[in-house]
């Protein structure tokens, strides 16, 4: 999975069981999403938490990054083919970070798609500050709201990153966990 930077810094990874803050990855074979508790985050005072408090509901949130274009659209993805493929051949796409409300990722995710960790105070903070230093933010260091969707609570926030086929929705919560 790749966590092996985590694991060369004791002090960020692995925390005691009885400390730290629990984090997971999901994937479903098409798109991985790094979750995290809502309580953590929405304690925050920065754009992350400003993002998650406008969240209706959910006691996990979920995080995923891609293709501005793409990404945000709705409607099946073999409709869609030529955007993916011009999402991941083309350079310097503009990219977005979705915050997304749910439940525990063990109700939608098999074990085998799902990865716990439960990582130090420490290693969770410089987490979300890498998370924040890629949002575009206003003057007032609010999130910049790109799209919600009303159906299930996501919103989607302009993101700085670049997204193409060597920067993916895979690659993501790796960076932001290093």
């Amino acid at each position: 999975v790749g966590f092996y930077r985590l694991g060369a810094e004791p002090d960020l990874y692995p925390a005691g069981s009885d400390q730290g803050v629990e984090v997971q990855i999901v994937d479903n074979g098409f798109h991985t999403d790094l979750v995290l508790p809502r309580a953590a985050v929405a304690e925050r005072s920065g754009p992350l938490g400003q993002a998650v408090r406008e969240q209706p509901w959910g006691e996990w949130i979920y995080l995923g990054w891609g293709d501005a274009r793409f990404f945000i659209e709705e409607g099946p993805v073999k409709a869609r083919w030529r955007d993916g493929l011009r999402a991941l051949l083309a350079r310097d796409n503009a990219s977005v970070l979705m915050v997304k409300p749910g439940a525990a990722p063990e109700r939608f995710y098999r074990k085998d798609d799902r990865v716990s960790l439960r990582i130090s105070a420490a290693g969770y903070e410089r987490m979300v500050r890498v998370i924040e230093a890629g949002m575009v933010t206003t003057p007032e260091n609010g999130a910049v709201l790109a799209k919600a969707r009303a159906r299930d609570g996501t919103r989607f926030y302009a993101h700085q990153e670049r997204f193409w086929i060597v920067r993916r929705c895979s690659h993501w919560p790796i960076v932001a966990l290093s």
